[in-house]
């Protein structure tokens, strides 16, 4: 008889232990989660073809030179700003550029002031004055000052 009180105890305790870790487990959230919708990093991808969107494929008059970092610049403060709408403190700088057949692929970064914020950068595909592609992470705000 008191083996099997012994044998009942233990396996009952065995079962509280383990619904107490997945209890502890599941009330354990990442540090982003916690932060506001609006200083969380949000994701976008626009293609012509795969993920159309009415700002992609369209001349921009105001990039008069063909220079690729130019036009990228351009479309995130005119007609891409609705895709990566961000606060007026958050600024886009080109960070490299590289020829692929005819298009060029253009990676920007994102800047508070003069310091990046971290994993938040574009990758625009730029084909003369018109922007083909649009992918990356931004943060539309961020609360921390510089």
């Amino acid at each position: 008889m008191q083996r099997r009180r012994v044998l009942t105890w233990s396996w009952l305790t065995t079962i509280v232990l383990i619904v107490w870790q997945a209890a502890a487990i599941m009330t354990i959230k990442p540090a982003a989660y916690g932060a506001p919708l609006a200083e969380q990093p949000q994701r976008v991808f626009v293609d012509a073809v795969v993920a159309p969107h009415p700002a992609l494929a369209v001349a921009l008059p105001s990039a008069s030179t063909n220079d690729p970092k130019t036009v990228a610049l351009d479309f995130l403060r005119g007609p891409g700003a609705s895709l990566v709408a961000t606060d007026g403190d958050l600024n886009w700088v080109p960070l490299r550029s590289e020829q692929l057949d005819d298009v060029t692929v253009v990676r920007v970064g994102q800047y508070k002031g003069t310091v990046p914020v971290w994993g938040a950068d574009l990758a625009l595909q730029v084909a003369g004055n018109t922007v083909r592609s649009l992918s990356g992470a931004y943060m539309p705000s961020v609360a921390s000052d510089t």
